[in-house]
């Protein structure tokens, strides 16, 4: 996988380079995932008509970590791999139980990313994540969005 738009994700990041930095990411959930009473318990002022989301962060490129969540799924990630485009390794990496997506979302993944809602937080120095990723999370849900995050 060639990808060249970093900078779609990240004001630091540039055109065909990663800016080496923390990130925090926002994916597509199915809407089907809304049905759930554990995400209704998260999310009761969820609107009617407003997407589904999952709210992480890494130390990948958020391109690399969607990779991640889609190849390396709870339960069927051994001896499969991801294919990293970030400044870290790439290249082909095997899944390890490090990578794996989030059991509870994993099948609900859409693969679709929206930088729109995220470019702005990025990008994070590694320690502040976790609070950056938390933050984000509240304001989508402060929105109307349903969230999910670890």
């Amino acid at each position: 996988m060639a990808y060249q738009n970093f900078h779609k994700h990240c004001k630091r990041c540039k055109l065909g380079e990663a800016c080496k930095r923390s990130h925090v990411y926002v994916l597509q959930l199915e809407d089907v995932i809304s049905d759930k009473k554990w995400f209704q318990k998260k999310n009761p002022d969820h609107k009617d008509g407003m997407d589904c989301l999952y709210v992480g962060k890494t130390t990948h490129h958020p391109r690399c970590r969607l990779s991640m969540h889609e190849n390396c799924k709870p339960g069927e990630w051994e001896g499969k791999t991801y294919e990293c485009v970030c400044w870290k390794k790439k290249e082909v990496n095997y899944c390890t139980i490090r990578t794996r997506a989030s059991a509870k979302v994993a099948n609900y993944i859409t693969g679709k990313m929206r930088p729109k809602l995220y470019k702005k937080w990025n990008p994070q120095r590694a320690k502040d994540a976790s609070d950056v990723e938390k933050s984000l999370a509240e304001d989508l849900r402060a929105q109307g969005y349903g969230v999910w995050t670890n």
